[in-house]
């Protein structure tokens, strides 16, 4: 009698251990769809918001973008996500449209005030995170490829 019992507890572990694995898979697949769809919500928003904005005031488009990048920071933030990795990849994507709600502010403030020097300044952190953007992305495509360990 010990014997069967042995072999069906190991089976039922192995059982259990087979189901955690594709639990945890389905999980890592269906956050990275989730990330993705907000990354690829926020750039069909801001690419939509370009074209609607060319030849507009300046000041006005940075405060388009500025009110943009603050409500895809918001997006980011809303998502609840399980795995630590994809959550870095989360925390990355909101500071980086918290910082380009910022610099645009910032950059706004110095074309109002004339101050040439702060609008560089303001200009180069819009640029530094419009830059890690595609390096971010470019890191989830691949995490979200990778087999669960």
């Amino acid at each position: 009698m010990l014997f069967p019992l042995k072999k069906i507890s190991w089976l039922l572990i192995i059982i259990i251990l087979n189901l955690l694995t594709i639990s945890c898979s389905q999980s890592k697949t269906s956050e990275c769809k989730r990330l993705r769809k907000v990354v690829n919500e926020s750039n069909e928003l801001l690419t939509q918001t370009h074209s609607q904005t060319q030849g507009n005031n300046p000041q006005d488009n940075l405060a388009k973008l500025a009110k943009i990048s603050q409500s895809i920071s918001a997006d980011f933030a809303a998502l609840e996500l399980i795995d630590t990795e994809l959550q870095g990849f989360q925390q990355r994507y909101q500071e980086m449209f918290d910082e380009l709600d910022i610099s645009s502010r910032n950059l706004i403030e110095a074309l109002e005030n004339e101050d040439s020097k702060a609008a560089q300044t303001a200009r180069k952190d819009m640029e530094k995170a419009a830059n890690d953007d595609q390096y971010l992305t470019d890191e989830v495509k691949s995490y979200c490829a990778s087999p669960v360990q």
